[in-house]
């Protein structure tokens, strides 16, 4: 039988051994001097798992800033296989859809596809796609980005399609900040750091909407001190 992330969670509620999360992506993923909290979503997921299932993972953060589809692949072995992993996020994009990196879509699709594959080649192991969050597209485009706010938003949609043709898990985080991008500028850009990058806060709302997707069951004594990302994840619910 397939491994599955609601198998994934059922292993922590039961657990026999440590179980290994990777985290695949660019500066979206990799922990970096410019979110001002210093926790990305990477570190938020760790606290939600470790404090509501006991410390039955290990979370292993691969990405690196920067980087396209390309090059995560060209270091898989390195940094995922190594660990066999059995949970692998894999949240890319953002880089391959700048005109500047000049990685076409059908690559970035052929990209996705052969990173879907080798994580399904590892023993008990659940690839999970993502898109992106929203990207500030006005700002963009007024600062002449507009041919990669273009490609992005066709980027993110081969997400989706990858992770349909394949079966594979998807968490659709732009579908979810799109309506308050759209209704909202003012609360969507306390969510950003830059035009393309989170802030804090939005780390937080992305770590609970991760959490809640994968079907974990949230710890009463997290309440208190991720509220301001649970009334962010309910804005959200609501629009």
């Amino acid at each position: 039988m397939p491994a599955t992330i609601e198998s994934f969670v059922e292993m922590l509620e039961h657990p026999t051994t440590m179980r290994r999360i990777v985290a695949m992506g660019s500066s979206n993923t990799q922990r970096v001097y410019n979110n001002p909290t210093i926790q990305n979503w990477v570190d938020w997921l760790d606290l939600l798992l470790g404090n509501s299932y006991g410390r039955g993972h290990i979370m292993i953060n691969s990405g690196i800033s920067g980087e396209t589809t390309a090059q995560i692949l060209k270091r898989f072995e390195r940094d995922v296989v190594l660990f066999q992993p059995q949970l692998v996020f894999i949240t890319a994009g953002g880089n391959d859809s700048n005109p500047a990196k000049l990685v076409s879509v059908d690559q970035y699709r052929s990209n996705l596809l052969a990173m879907v594959k080798r994580t399904r080649e590892l023993p008990e192991c659940v690839p999970v796609l993502q898109t992106y969050y929203s990207i500030d597209d006005e700002t963009m485009i007024q600062n002449g980005a507009a041919e990669h706010v273009k490609n992005f938003h066709a980027y993110m949609q081969t997400v989706r399609e990858v992770a349909k043709e394949t079966s594979t898990p998807l968490i659709d985080h732009l579908v979810r900040w799109e309506p308050l991008r759209k209704s909202d500028v003012a609360a969507f850009r306390a969510l950003m750091v830059d035009p393309m990058h989170m802030s804090g806060r939005g780390h937080l709302l992305f770590a609970l909407d991760v959490f809640r997707a994968m079907g974990c069951k949230f710890a009463p004594a997290m309440t208190e001190f991720c509220k301001d990302g649970l009334a962010l994840q309910r804005q959200l619910d609501e629009l």
